[in-house]
């Protein structure tokens, strides 16, 4: 039996697989301790130094460029039938959730500039560009789309520009007020050179938002029920359990002035709406943390940066 959504339909192959032994985010050495798949010999990996969760084995960036150039399935899982090519239904939630924290730390000014990481075709930064506007914080936004998707979201509103750059390295701003990376960390074999850049692209008071998985102790709870939870692997290399968002700032921020002002079970990316039954349990599962806050069987992490 099977939960979860798996976005990858291709199987992977042996040639398809490359050892992966140090950590991505500090060069800690990655030790195994469980099976992941023991037909292809894949087994859970966790870093020594800063506690990040991966794999011994991991699919080559060859295989990872195709999965990536034909993801449009994914998209459409999340908000079928919609031009809002993003992985986290109704993306005007997830626009509010992040307005809610920012709203009286973000001082009022005439421009404000928006980079959504890994954002599809934009949607996300733009649903925050208008609620700024809504809200007065801004009277202009412009949204820089850093990601593979073609596809920009079309901008109704004079007052905002998109406009679409990639990679990450050749983004010449260095003063945005927030940056989105919204279900994209997990992805990235290196993730310290795209936080260090997207760190140091952030104006003094400006913010990240980051949402990643931490999925390995329901697949864990799952498996002892004959279960098997989707780890949603080869697509996503990493798992962050909450004490990591403090204990990789070092490592991707040393020269910055960076501290964490939230950290909390993500929000869910599934609504009624779209899928009612993960919905549910997405949400049954997240609540106790709220009362305990000390629940591991949450699937996914949030936190929330400023630069100082």
């Amino acid at each position: 039996m099977r939960v979860n959504k798996q976005l990858v339909g291709d199987e992977l192959k042996e040639k398809d697989l490359v050892s992966h032994t140090l950590c991505g985010v500090c060069k800690g050495k990655l030790v195994e301790f469980a099976d992941y798949d023991e037909n292809l010999g894949i087994k859970f990996s966790r870093c020594q130094g800063c506690g990040a969760v991966s794999y011994n084995r991991i699919a080559s960036q060859e295989f990872l460029d195709n999965m990536y150039n034909n993801y449009d399935e994914a998209y459409d899982w999340y908000n079928p039938d919609q031009s809002e090519a993003v992985t986290f239904a109704e993306p005007l939630r997830m626009a509010k959730h992040i307005l809610r924290y920012i709203k009286d730390k973000s001082p009022r000014i005439d421009f404000y500039k928006i980079m959504d990481f890994g954002g599809g075709s934009g949607v996300m930064g733009y649903k925050l560009a208008e609620l700024l506007l809504q809200n007065d914080i801004c009277k202009k936004v412009k949204v820089s789309v850093v990601d593979y998707c073609e596809s920009t979201y079309h901008s109704k509103n004079d007052d905002i520009v998109i406009e679409r750059l990639f990679p990450i390295y050749e983004v010449s701003d260095r003063d945005y007020n927030i940056i989105i990376a919204s279900a994209i960390i997990e992805h990235l074999p290196e993730p310290a050179n795209e936080m260090r850049e997207m760190f140091g692209r952030l104006k003094s008071d400006g913010f990240l938002y980051c949402r990643m998985p931490y999925a390995y102790p329901l697949f864990k709870l799952l498996k002892t029920f004959n279960i098997r939870f989707d780890m949603l692997y080869p697509g996503h290399i990493w798992d962050f359990s909450p004490e990591w968002y403090e204990k990789m700032i070092p490592y991707v921020a040393q020269d910055l002035n960076i501290k964490m002002i939230l950290s909390r079970p993500s929000i869910p990316e599934t609504t009624f709406r779209s899928h009612f039954m993960r919905a549910l349990l997405t949400r049954i599962m997240k609540a106790p943390w709220f009362i305990f806050h000390c629940w591991p069987y949450v699937g996914g992490w949030e936190a929330i940066y400023q630069r100082y």
